[in-house]
């Protein structure tokens, strides 16, 4: 059976998709770095201090260099760290688990 008599989202699952997965993992891998970035915009909308409901770890975290806290801060870095690298070894292994990459 030929690629052409396949459907659509065949066509899409076993050809497109394996094609296109290790840019996908990328733009993964970097989107969930430059979540951690958008501090700017909530600070310029809000302040040092906004409404529990918007109050990021880059708020506590600048709010702790201005009180010259460093041990909260460390922690408050060292936490950031650890949640973005196991969001990325969850994809790692996810990817590995589909069979993309040798061990």
């Amino acid at each position: 059976m030929s690629m052409d008599t396949k459907s659509v989202w065949k066509r899409l699952y076993y050809v497109t998709m394996p094609m296109i997965s290790p840019y996908l993992f990328f733009i993964l891998c970097i989107s969930i770095i430059n979540t951690f970035k958008s501090f700017r915009e909530a600070f310029i909308l809000c302040g040092d201090y906004p409404h529990t409901s918007i109050y990021m770890i880059q708020h506590f975290m600048s709010n702790n260099i201005k009180n010259l806290n460093y041990p909260r801060l460390a922690v408050a870095a060292i936490l950031v760290f650890l949640a973005t690298s196991v969001l990325i070894l969850l994809l790692f292994r996810f990817r590995r688990q589909a069979g993309e990459v040798e061990a």
